[in-house]
């Protein structure tokens, strides 16, 4: 798993939702933006969703292959009671590559830090 990029946009799915492509360039498409390509595997971009303020985010930290499954682990993060956080709704997201993993075939399972099961929608994006 090699981590991309994440940040918090000025804009984004107000839902939580998971993209999945088999290259940088097919996601690219599906996103409207350029995504870096870091060689071969499947891409991915998680939102964690509209959050009110600062101070969120959301980190791809794993992924696991067993056969055709995947799960991949991702930490969600919100501010400290007492943080000082932008006052500005926030669109958290994480995009990372599996290095060298074959999208076509395979089931994903999407779990945060304590090993819950995330029921985010996902879209597989053909390329």
């Amino acid at each position: 798993m090699e981590k991309i990029s994440s940040g918090a946009p000025g804009q984004g799915p107000q839902r939580p939702r998971v993209v999945l492509a088999p290259s940088a360039e097919a996601l690219s498409g599906e996103l409207g933006a350029k995504i870096p390509g870091s060689g071969r595997g499947t891409y991915l971009v998680a939102y964690s969703g509209e959050k009110p303020t600062g101070g969120y985010s959301v980190n791809v930290t794993g992924a696991r292959v067993e056969g055709d499954r995947v799960t991949v682990r991702f930490s969600l993060k919100g501010p400290p009671s007492d943080a000082i956080v932008t006052q500005a709704l926030t669109y958290p997201y994480a995009l990372a590559m599996l290095r060298d993993l074959e999208l076509r075939g395979k089931e994903f399972t999407f779990v945060s830090g304590d090993g819950g099961k995330l029921d985010w929608p996902v879209r597989r994006v053909e390329g």
